[in-house]
């Protein structure tokens, strides 16, 4: 099964996401850049899906952080956000993220992104 790093500082995006992707997925929850980059450093994610706008860390600097540590080069990361524009979205390629989804998200979008991406 594939596993999917969630990383949101919100609990309650962790929980929606946690239940959209639910049965097909095993999905492992991180609050924060910080807690994911701990967790990747002892375990493997097939796909993350990441929040931009965190305190401390925010989905860039935690996005460049990940992709240092050994394995993690070419995991596929979505951003998840709440704004989406054309300066996200060009901030977003440039540091390496596969798609956005923006937030609230809807289980449809976020499923038929994760699928196409995996």
């Amino acid at each position: 099964m594939k596993k999917i790093l969630v990383v949101d500082d919100n609990k309650m995006n962790l929980k929606i996401a946690k239940k959209a992707l639910a049965g097909g997925y095993e999905i492992v929850l991180a609050e924060s850049g910080e807690a994911a980059i701990r967790y990747l450093q002892d375990h493997t994610a097939d796909m993350i899906l990441l929040d931009i706008l965190m305190p401390q860390m925010d989905g860039y600097e935690t996005l460049e952080k990940i992709r240092q540590i050994g394995g993690m080069g070419d995991v596929p990361v979505i951003f998840l956000t709440a704004e989406v524009d054309d300066e996200v979205r060009a901030h977003s390629a440039q540091a390496g993220a596969k798609d956005i989804v923006q937030k609230p998200f809807k289980k449809e979008e976020l499923l038929a992104k994760v699928e196409e991406h995996l």
